[in-house]
């Protein structure tokens, strides 16, 4: 990971996976795109990491390309909140109808 990536919860990734991989398959230069920060998504500095350190993702997560994420974000959390109902940052993500 180089910064920018978004993570998939397992849950969106397996009932999502061809929309994500339409996303994913979007290349380009995430420099190009303000950087936009979400109340609803954590993020990890990976500068901060020693070098050949890394994250920890679980099986069945997907990692979207950092263009992709910034041209995709809102998409991206709506995809994780409909796959993850129970989750607090879901809230107000979802129709009531």
């Amino acid at each position: 990971m180089h910064g920018r990536e978004f993570i998939v919860s397992n849950q969106a990734t397996a009932k999502h996976s061809k929309t994500l991989e339409e996303i994913n398959s979007e290349k380009g230069s995430a420099g190009d795109i303000p950087l936009c920060y979400s109340i609803r998504s954590s993020v990890i500095n990976t500068n901060f990491l020693p070098p050949g350190g890394g994250i920890w993702i679980t099986h069945g997560q997907f990692i979207v390309n950092a263009f992709a994420t910034a041209k995709h974000l809102d998409t991206l959390e709506r995809l994780n909140a409909d796959a993850n109902p129970e989750s607090v940052l879901s809230i107000g993500m979802h129709s009531t109808s």
